[in-house]
């Protein structure tokens, strides 16, 4: 076998062991319903990781919601907020 050969068997054999995907450890899923519109916004808090914030429109009042995670995707706090239309 010659050099060039070796070594493309080499590289075949080790791209056999590597991923092409990164492996998803955690995630955060909300379950929607299909009557609702709004969708939430990402902020990013660097290492303290994200707040989840939308608009819930209502008839009398409107809402924020906010939900709080820590960078491993684990719900610290849920809050609302309720205002006036204008």
């Amino acid at each position: 076998m010659s050099k060039h050969s070796l070594i493309f068997l080499f590289f075949l054999t080790i791209t056999n062991f590597c991923h092409a995907q990164l492996v998803q450890s955690v995630r955060y899923e909300i379950p929607l319903s299909k009557e609702d519109h709004s969708y939430y916004q990402i902020e990013s808090l660097q290492e303290n990781g994200l707040i989840l914030h939308r608009r819930i429109n209502g008839i009398e009042e409107d809402q924020m919601e906010f939900i709080r995670l820590d960078t491993a995707f684990q719900e610290l706090w849920k809050g609302y907020l309720t205002y006036e239309n204008p």
